[in-house]
């Protein structure tokens, strides 16, 4: 049975560069999309670093569909690879490459639930 969470985003936030990735999975299909979203020079705060609105959906361009062996999972999101460990924290460990630009990393991503995101955002 997979560890991986539906009801919300994985994120990895990029402090020095001010971009939060993220990925959002979907159950049905296996289908996982991905974005990037960057801040004004730090002047945003955290909570703005969610897509708002109803646009990163299933429908959303840059999505691909993901396998899963055990806690190993993988897929293409957009232009970039992944391959990684869904952790027993709820988090994921993914290796990423890119390929518009070829540049690899590996990062940790958080999990977020959608009702936390909504809770970040009331004034």
């Amino acid at each position: 049975m997979s560890k991986l969470k539906f009801n919300g985003l994985y994120y990895y936030l990029n402090i020095s560069l001010n971009i939060n990735y993220i990925l959002r999975f979907f159950e049905k299909n296996n289908l996982v999309i991905g974005v990037s979203l960057s801040a004004n020079k730090g002047k945003e705060l955290f909570k703005n670093y969610f897509p708002q609105g109803d646009w990163f959906n299933e429908f959303y361009e840059k999505n691909g569909n993901y396998t899963i062996f055990g806690n190993k999972i993988s897929f293409v999101c957009g232009k970039v690879s992944y391959e990684g460990t869904i952790l027993d924290s709820g988090k994921l460990s993914l290796f990423s490459h890119s390929y518009i630009n070829g540049h690899e990393s590996t990062n940790e991503y958080k999990y977020i639930s959608f009702n936390d995101i909504n809770k970040l955002r009331v004034d």
